[in-house]
């Protein structure tokens, strides 16, 4: 007797690439479906046996292995509507620098952490530059309920240089 996998999709119509019905053979592992499903404004989290996510997670390509039917739930995660300025290159002019982030959507809630370097020290403090050199600022974007963004910014001071002409007096 074959146990039935099915996955609902319980949001709208809006959802695209949802994985068809799938039967499992009784005592016989099943390979989840590797098909994610998408949907515009969001990101695809897994599959939950509960619609409210507080049930077993699943993640395409999984092996479910219960001699039971089953039925997943998609799991969404908002996307932010953001800017961030892209990497620049300055020359010295003695002012500070930063990576600028305007986060659009959510307008409130959010938390933005910085880091100097790959193994710098975490600020929520947007991290200024002043002095010539190259630097690699990594940002992370994050709210519950929303995808976390986590990316990298570059800013380069080139070194100011002077020229000076020497005379005889």
């Amino acid at each position: 007797d074959d146990m039935i996998v099915k996955v609902q999709n319980i949001i709208d119509d809006t959802i695209k690439n949802v994985p068809s019905t799938q039967y499992k053979v009784e005592n016989q592992n099943l390979t989840l479906s590797n098909i994610a499903p998408s949907r515009t404004g969001y990101t695809f989290a897994g599959w939950n046996t509960s619609k409210d996510g507080k049930g077993t997670t699943y993640k395409p390509g999984d092996i479910y292995k219960l001699n039971s039917d089953l039925t997943l739930y998609a799991q969404w995660l908002e996307n932010f509507d953001y800017e961030v300025s892209g990497d620049y290159t300055a020359d010295y002019d003695s002012a500070y620098h930063k990576v600028n982030i305007n986060v659009k959507n959510p307008s409130t809630g959010y938390k933005i952490t910085y880091k100097l370097g790959a193994d710098g020290q975490e600020t929520q403090e947007p991290i200024q530059i002043k002095d010539a050199g190259k630097y690699t600022i990594y940002f992370t974007v994050s709210k519950d309920g929303f995808q976390t963004i986590s990316s990298s910014r570059n800013i380069v001071i080139n070194k100011l240089n002077l020229t000076a002409t020497l005379t005889d007096a």
